[in-house]
């Protein structure tokens, strides 16, 4: 059988719990402020607050009059598309899930907040 594991937010939907069901498959949740039960989510979402934060703190710093804290959202767009490669094979998650050796230019993605 099938299991899902996942935190009480949108995993709640009666939608999906009828769905989960009808597959004949199971769901747990962890338990609230149980970061441990879902440490790899908990670390990906940590490692992307990070990100954003730093590339919206050097947006400001480079254009204060313009970049503002409404764009975090579209700083958190940039942090989850710009991966750092791997150290064994060089590839960043991108191309591991396009099935692809080609790496892709980073030299023509421009920093986040640059006046283009």
């Amino acid at each position: 059988m099938q299991r899902y594991h996942s935190d009480n937010g949108r995993f709640m939907d009666k939608d999906l719990l009828e769905d989960v069901k009808a597959q004949r498959q199971a769901i747990m949740y962890c338990r609230v402020h149980a970061h441990h039960q879902n440490g790899k989510a908990e670390k990906r979402i940590r490692n992307l607050q990070e990100k954003t934060r730093l590339i919206l703190l050097h947006a400001i710093h480079q254009w204060p009059n313009v970049i503002t804290l409404q764009l975090w959202p579209y700083a958190l767009c940039v942090a989850n598309k710009i991966k750092t490669p791997r150290t064994q094979d060089g590839l960043i998650p991108w191309t591991i899930f396009a099935r692809t050796k080609e790496i892709p230019n980073l030299d023509r993605i421009h920093p986040f907040g640059f006046p283009a």
